[in-house]
């Protein structure tokens, strides 16, 4: 008995859930734009005793820009033109002094007005845009399936048209 309650709540998760999620919802709420700023971002952890950069209600729409995981000077060594290096990220290397162990810079955190501990919060995420036209990947030359390619450069930028995506 027990497997078919598993089997039925496993399918109607993945069959109506799914629907109810696609229903349009108008934006009622506040409209947000965070950008990260020194002030703005935490480095290389997660900590639930970090003050919020920003508090918003339930139906409110944040944008959030992020930015990607490396230095200025890495993106410089492998050949981006500085001037396509963005200016936050310049400032948070250079400015903010409270770093974790891992290497993300992450803008946040946000604060749901009303949501407690426990709760389910739903995202939907509506859209992401580039806000560069590069990726870089760097591997370690001590790995074993990198080692072919580590032997001839250690990293790598990766350009392409923002209008192919």
């Amino acid at each position: 008995m027990t497997r078919h309650v598993v089997l039925a709540t496993f399918l109607f998760v993945c069959v109506a859930a799914p629907l109810c999620a696609q229903q349009p919802v108008g934006s009622a709420g506040q409209i947000y734009q965070l950008k990260p700023t020194p002030k703005t971002v935490t480095w290389g952890y997660y900590d639930p005793k970090t003050p919020p950069v920003l508090r918003i209600k339930s139906g409110d729409t944040v944008e959030i820009q992020t930015l990607i995981a490396s230095s200025p000077e890495r993106f410089e060594s492998a050949r981006v033109p500085p001037d396509q290096i963005e200016q936050p990220l310049r400032d948070i290397f250079n400015q903010v002094k409270e770093k974790g162990p891992g290497v993300h810079v992450l803008t946040g955190p946000i604060y749901i007005d009303g949501a407690e501990q426990g709760d389910v919060l739903e995202v939907r995420i509506q859209k992401i845009q580039l806000a560069i036209p590069y990726a870089l990947n760097a591997f370690h030359p001590a790995a074993a399936s990198c080692r072919m390619i580590t032997r001839t450069r250690k990293r790598k930028s990766f350009h392409w048209m923002k209008n192919a995506w």
